[in-house]
């Protein structure tokens, strides 16, 4: 045995040697490359210094003669070259510098390749090769591509290219690269009518194209690697040798020895934990010292392991005594759980995600349509008759849970003769690092699926119902505001031409009754929005007591015919401007003051403003409107405000109830921030109050309002087209009054596809768009004539009598810079358009 183990170590000491070898002789090829490598990258460093300086230079005489030299010349064959005088020698820079190349290689040695090349060339000697071409045809694209280089294989020999772009055209150029018309005529006789013409200024038409031989450089790279190759194996023989008598020496003879006393102690058991005395070198004796200390540990190892053995075969008499008790509790588990309206279930999960079955309930059969062993077996089997959508989901919902431990519960359908809906709920239970044990626990839910269905129909039916009704609305609005824009806006023009008397009181009540008619129409458009959640209010600076004065205006006729008074008392503490939605606010009051005007037969209406309050900016108080009327009943009063069904009874009859404004009016105040209230008796009048709270205030100095106090109507505008587009020819024609004497020149359009063709003809400087047109809508005219770049620069306002649409985005997406709402006001319509158009300035 030992004469074994001496040729087992001799023959590791000569592996040890090979290897030494073999590292050297890899490290000596890795540095040959590497010089070889290195050499080969100074080589072509010096091949593309060689080429720019070659570029340079002659970038160098182009730039003399054609900025020293030619213009003199020039100016000095004026006369000349007038007459169609032409020397290449001198006019053209790419000739000279030809010339000099074809001088220079005769009088040098060096071998090199150089030209000019350009696309359609003057000179056949410098048409551009293919790769010249698609370098100058992407440079020509591409401004920020100044230079390429390249390795490239001609012939056999291996070159080192560089391509850098070369002469631009300039304008003074073109006389010569134009058209053979222009070029002077001994131009033309010398290079012919074909090449280097029709060229533009800025065109990239020349490409220098230098290639560097490298064969010669590459060969004495070669030679050197080959001289430092057999250096380095030379040393190598001799590192061999040396390696091998120092190996034998330090390392083979000693762990000789050593391998005969370990084999003396590995061969006699009973002699184990015996120890080998130090020997050999300082590198061997911490490996005696470890052989040592293993030999007394597997003698310490030999009798733990008899100890061990002893127990382990109490623990498996345990074990089997638990086994017997755990299948007995497995028996009456199993029984208990066949008895549950669903199924019962316990998995196992290791570390690699793997599950095992542990517990399944008889259950599992009429539910899944699987046997207990087939579950236990193999639990991903549960999800076997899962619909596909429902089965992915609920495998990726337990790999998930399973990475995160986290319980979860999935709704699911089992597919079969009778499917049925399922809901699985399953809790994790870490048992020990990475092993985790899943109760899960799955009921039927068939019967609350069903009843969840029917809800859902039954919202789907009422959303498709609300929304039928708010397209209605939307319609009908537009139906509306469009001719009664038209009745207002020739109300407001016939206005001031009627003298006071009774048509001018007509006149009134026709403008009011239109006012009327439109907050109508607004009210109905509020509870649609109010309803569908959607109301958005618009916040300006407003001033109260203006507001007020207005409001009384719009009254005074009724109040005059009643005999009524309408008095207002405004606590001087409201001196500022207020943040509301002046035409919500607006609503409020017309329906509060006009529900007061139109009940009380004799007396009058108060309205005041009391308990003002001011805090950090913002204002509290109490708005009541109070009148003498016949007042309400209480009942009644809860179902004019939404609060309670109307019921039939005594004191107002139906039709004289206030209208569908009242319960709009409480969601408009609450919109605001504030709260309604009503105090009413039979008898003894109604008073309604507002008490407003948190309302921004605007310092009345600095706020916004007092534009609104300007009367646009006679603002003047410097001379302007503007495109009326509307199919109601009475529509068109109300606009086309307001412009007289406005300075504006008007031009009609009855549809979307006649406004784009008079806006590319007439060039407009803005456009008023209606929205529903046939043939084309406004929307899709807008949108053309945006995307058209003649006329996208041209500002397009919407005129629009829908109030579905209340956000100026979505104006902006549909390509409109604005828009108007039908009726529309002429004062509103200038101070719009005065943002586009140029105007005199507006007095007060």
């Amino acid at each position: 045995m030992f004469a074994m183990k001496k040729e087992l170590s001799g023959n590791a000491n000569q592996r040890l040697g090979l290897i030494g070898i073999l590292v050297w002789f890899v490290i000596g090829t890795l540095a040959v490359l590497t010089v070889n490598y290195l050499m080969r990258a100074q080589a072509l460093e010096e091949a593309h210094e060689k080429a720019l300086i070659m570029i340079e230079r002659n970038l160098s005489i182009h730039a003399f003669i054609n900025q020293q030299q030619k213009p003199l010349l020039l100016e000095a064959f004026r006369s000349q070259i007038q007459a169609g005088y032409f020397e290449p020698s001198w006019m053209s820079s790419t000739f000279i510098v030809r010339r000099v190349e074809e001088e220079y290689k005769q009088r040098s040695a060096e071998k090199y390749y150089y030209r000019e090349a350009a696309i359609n060339a003057r000179s056949p000697k410098n048409e551009a090769d293919s790769f010249e071409r698609d370098f100058l045809l992407r440079a020509n694209r591409d401004p920020h591509l100044v230079e390429q280089t390249e390795i490239r294989v001609i012939n056999g020999d291996p070159y080192f290219q560089v391509i850098r772009r070369g002469e631009s055209l300039e304008p003074d150029c073109l006389r010569c690269h134009s058209t053979p018309e222009e070029a002077p005529k001994g131009l033309v006789e010398y290079y012919g009518p074909v090449r280097s013409f029709n060229r533009q200024s800025g065109d990239l038409v020349s490409a220098i194209s230098v290639r560097i031989p490298l064969a010669e450089a590459y060969q004495k790279v070669t030679q050197l690697s080959f001289k430092l190759s057999g250096l380095i194996f030379l040393g190598l023989g001799l590192l061999y040798l040396i390696q091998n008598r120092l190996v034998k020496f330090y390392f083979s003879d000693p762990l000789e020895n050593l391998a005969k006393e370990v084999s003396v102690i590995a061969d006699r058991p009973l002699e184990l934990g015996q120890q080998v005395a130090p020997q050999g070198t300082d590198e061997l004796k911490p490996l005696i010292k470890g052989f040592n200390r293993l030999s007394s540990r597997v003698a310490e190892s030999q009798k733990e392991l008899a100890e061990n053995n002893r127990r382990l075969f109490r623990q498996m008499e345990e074990l089997d005594q638990a086994h017997l008790e755990l299948k007995t509790f497995s028996q009456r588990f199993q029984e208990l759980a066949s008895h549950l309206p669903g199924v019962v279930v316990q998995f196992g999960q290791d570390h690699k995600g793997q599950l095992s079955g542990l517990f399944v309930s008889e259950q599992v059969t009429p539910f899944y349509h699987k046997t207990l062993s087939e579950v236990m077996n193999n639990p991903l089997s549960l999800f076997d008759h899962l619909h596909l959508e429902d089965k992915a989901y609920f495998i990726r919902t337990f790999e998930r849970a399973g990475v995160t431990g986290e319980s979860f519960s999935v709704e699911h359908r089992i597919l079969g003769p009778s499917p049925k809906w399922m809901r699985a709920d399953f809790s994790a239970k870490v048992v020990e690092q990475g092993h985790l044990l899943w109760n899960g626990v799955m009921v039927e839910i068939s019967a609350a699926k069903e009843l969840e269905a029917q809800l859902r129909k039954a919202e789907q039916i009422a959303q498709r119902a609300s929304e039928a009704k708010s397209g209605f609305l939307t319609a009908m609005s537009h139906e509306i505001r469009t001719p009664l824009n038209a009745m207002l806006g020739f109300a407001d023009l016939l206005a001031p031409g009627i003298p006071d008397g009774p048509l001018r009181s007509y006149m009134v009540a026709i403008q009011a009754s239109g006012k009327a008619l439109t907050n109508l129409i607004g009210d109905i458009l509020d509870l649609g929005q109010i309803e569908a959640g959607q109301l958005v209010l618009r916040r300006e600076p407003v001033s109260l007591p203006a507001l007020f004065e207005e409001i009384k205006q719009v009254f005074s006729l009724e109040l005059e015919k009643k005999g009524l008074y309408l008095n207002i008392e405004i606590d001087p503490a409201i001196n500022d401007l207020l943040m509301l939605d002046r035409s919500r606010f607006y609503q409020i009051l017309y329906h509060l003051i006009g529900n007061a005007v139109k009940f009380t037969q004799e007396g009058g209406v108060r309205l005041t403003i009391s308990n003002v309050k001011s805090r950090g900016g913002r204002a509290e108080f109490c708005l009541s409107i109070e009148d003498s009327g016949p007042g309400i009943e209480a009942h009644r009063l809860l179902s004019l405000i939404g609060q309670e069904e109307p019921k039939e009874g005594a004191g107002m009859p139906p039709v004289e109830a206030p209208g569908l404004g009242l319960a709009i009016i409480r969601k408009l105040v609450e919109a605001h921030g504030g709260e309604l209230e009503i105090n009413s008796e039979l008898g003894q009048g109604t008073k309604v109050s507002l008490h407003m709270a948190h309302v921004v205030k605007v310092p009345s100095t600095k706020g916004p309002w007092s534009k609104n106090q300007q009367d646009w109507s006679k603002v003047q505008f410097a001379p302007a087209k503007v495109l009326v587009v509307d199919d109601m020819e009475i529509n068109r024609l109300l606009l086309v009054e307001y412009f007289k004497d406005s300075g504006l020149i008007p031009l009609e359009a009855g549809d979307g596809q006649e406004a784009i063709e008079v806006t590319k003809r007439e060039k407009p400087q803005l456009v008023l768009m209606d929205l529903r047109m046939p043939m084309m809508s406004g929307d899709e005219a807008a949108m053309r004539l945006k995307a058209d770049p003649e006329t996208s620069r041209i500002p397009i306002l919407a005129l629009t009598a829908s109030a579905s649409v209340t956000k100026i985005s979505e104006f902006k997406a549909m390509g409109f810079d604005g828009y108007l709402t039908k009726p529309i006001d002429i004062n509103s319509l200038f101070e719009t358009m005065a943002h586009y158009l140029a105007h005199a300035p507006l007095k007060s």
